[in-house]
């Protein structure tokens, strides 16, 4: 591949590059920006807004942002010795390449009929002077290390994101495709042009080609089969046995505990989504007394190292509210403060000031909220949610006198409860 056509698809790659990162950027300080995610479920706000949106004072996208636009600057700089580097004079014999590259006068004076193509790295590197060649492996070497560092990031978020934020985003993905086939470009500009592969290398590459498509095989249709779950949202019928996971005694229940249906609802105190069920259910209940909310816990990715930053934490500190009898106080308190947990600045500490704001006892509650039977109460939330089935949020779970059924999202509640002859309300 000539270095030319590589360094053309770098700058357009990079190009690319730099206005979705610098969107994505834009979209970090200005929430109200519009970012279109066609995929329903998707997660685009829970990603870009979530916990590992931000190093810091500083969003993710903005490491991306730079990223690209210094790799867009040395592909620039890179393309001014590229012409001289693949046009030397034909007709000159071999040794005379030497005499080309300490003079590139000589080239520049030559018709352009006696320049041709050459073929062999080693021949365009001998047509160039030591110091022009020296600046173009400085930014062969460059490109390739922002890229390899840009393809390890990229691809570390899309662990991240799908597999303890339990979402995907379009814009994110797009982005780590783009890396990846910049740092493949990178690669072969700088470690293997001119380089072909021996038996060995050969044999090396199938062998880690086998291991990719095998482990394609073993993950992609768990991948799959979670966000397609997380993109149908509609109601889903279950088995009526799992009434005792759902709900287990001493649960917290918004609503009269004997009502007809009952609704459970399993949330994360970080998720966005989240937040506004708990926004719109109180009014929707209360204009539908014959449903109850009982409230379970689901920090996303809680038995991850990498799971949302302050969700376990906050999940504690609302069971540890409960114990002095102001639970769904502390609930609203932590949704309505959900900016501030994602904020760079927040401290541990501030959830002992929601509960001073609401006039607990702040000793008793530090110590209840690291209490092992706190601790255990949370993580019992979590797997009884994994236990259903739960892989993002909020879930519900709609318990009937007969069945039930679980949905995603508030939006598909209140379609349920536009529609009173609805099969799930038989």
């Amino acid at each position: 591949m000539k270095r030319i056509l590589t360094n053309n698809i770098t700058l357009f790659l990079s190009a690319f590059g730099t206005l979705l990162a610098g969107y994505l950027t834009l979209t970090h300080f200005m929430p109200s920006a519009p970012l279109p995610c066609s995929m329903k479920g998707a997660g685009c706000t829970e990603i870009l807004h979530g916990p590992y949106s931000h190093l810091g004072p500083i969003p993710t996208a903005a490491f991306g942002l730079g990223m690209y636009l210094l790799v867009f600057v040395l592909a620039l700089l890179r393309r001014k010795l590229l012409p001289t580097a693949e046009t030397i004079p034909a007709a000159l014999p071999e040794p005379a390449l030497a005499q080309v590259g300490a003079s590139q006068e000589t080239t520049s004076a030559l018709s352009p009929v006696r320049q041709a193509s050459i073929s062999t790295v080693s021949d365009w590197k001998a047509a160039l002077a030591p110091a022009d060649l020296a600046r173009l492996l400085l930014y062969d070497r460059l490109i390739w290390l922002l890229t390899a560092a840009g393809f390890c990031i990229s691809w570390w978020l899309q662990y991240i994101a799908i597999f303890v934020q339990r979402s995907f985003c379009p814009y994110c993905f797009t982005s780590a495709l783009t890396v990846t086939t910049l740092a493949a470009i990178a690669w072969y500009d700088y470690v293997q042009q001119g380089r072909p592969l021996n038996s060995e290398q050969k044999m090396l590459g199938l062998v880690l080609g086998f291991i990719l498509v095998l482990l394609g095989f073993i993950y992609v249709p768990g991948i799959v089969g979670m966000l397609g779950s997380s993109i149908y949202t509609g109601p889903v019928q279950r088995s009526i046995n799992m009434r005792s996971i759902l709900v287990r005694p001493g649960s917290h229940i918004y609503g009269n505990p004997k009502a007809k249906y009952i609704l459970v609802e399993f949330a994360d105190y970080n998720c966005p989504h989240c937040a506004e069920a708990a926004q719109a259910l109180p009014d929707l209940l209360k204009s539908h007394p014959d449903i109850c909310l009982v409230f379970r816990n689901f920090p996303l990715g809680l038995d991850t190292v990498l799971h949302f930053t302050y969700s376990g934490m906050a999940a504690q500190a609302a069971e540890a509210a409960a114990l002095q009898g102001k639970f769904w106080q502390y609930h609203d308190l932590l949704f309505k403060n959900q900016p501030v947990m994602q904020a760079p600045g927040f401290s541990p500490s501030q959830f002992a000031d929601f509960a001073r704001s609401l006039g607990m006892d702040v000793q008793k509650f530090t110590a209840d909220m690291n209490s092992p039977a706190i601790i255990q109460r949370v993580r019992q939330d979590y797997m009884d949610g994994l236990h259903a089935h739960v892989n993002s949020t909020p879930t519900f779970f709609l318990i009937t006198p007969n069945h039930i059924y679980s949905f995603i999202g508030i939006d598909e509640f209140e379609k349920l409860l536009k529609e009173p002859n609805n099969e799930v309300w038989k």
